[in-house]
């Protein structure tokens, strides 16, 4: 038996009417699936832009929220003794360098609490003071009434905000609008009520 020989030519269709791609065809095809990855990618990239964006201004958010959160703890628990206001004075200074100074018994949960042990009755100087670039950082410093600021605390304050606006807003018109009482907090009750 001898094979059967098909004379040279074209490859005969699978069905009748069916043809490959054209080379132009192709590039279409090519140049549309392209497009839709370039479309694709520059979704992603503002999708990723976006929540960088979202995540330090929700950082930036809790920075604040935190900063405001430890000036109104200490200032609704002010301490106040008039037989001794060398230890007990209270001292605003504006200007280029604006001060905040003044004495609290501190609740349980405040910012540094394990490093003064048991001395809750603070002297807190909140402070503006230049941080990097041209905003100015609002720095926390601390220490037990009857004892002097130490080094470590003095070299590394606590920055609550950095980036605060250079000016403070408001001012103590001789009058003081927060009671001077002791604060309710306490290491068994960490959870205190407003105005005690």
């Amino acid at each position: 038996m001898t094979p059967k020989l098909y004379p040279r030519g074209p490859a005969p269709a699978p069905w009748p009417g069916a043809r490959g791609f054209t080379l132009v065809e192709i590039m279409i095809a090519f140049a549309i699936f392209g497009v839709l990855v370039m479309a694709v990618y520059s979704t992603w990239t503002v999708i990723l832009r976006s929540k960088q964006v979202a995540n330090e201004s929700a950082a930036r958010i809790q920075r604040q929220r935190i900063a405001i959160r430890t000036l109104e703890d200490s200032l609704t628990c002010i301490q106040s003794y008039q037989a001794s206001p060398a230890y007990y004075s209270f001292v605003v200074q504006n200007g280029d360098q604006p001060m905040l100074s003044f004495v609290a018994r501190v609740p349980a949960f405040f910012p540094r609490n394990g490093r003064f042990g048991d001395f809750k009755l603070r002297r807190l100087t909140y402070t503006l003071e230049p941080g990097p670039g041209a905003e100015k950082d609002l720095v926390l410093r601390q220490n037990p009434i009857l004892t002097d600021m130490d080094s470590d605390e003095n070299a590394f304050p606590l920055v609550l905000n950095a980036g605060t606006p250079t000016r403070w807003t408001g001012s103590i018109n001789g009058r003081i609008p927060i009671p001077f009482h002791r604060c309710c907090g306490s290491a068994s009750s960490p959870v205190r009520t407003r105005g005690c």
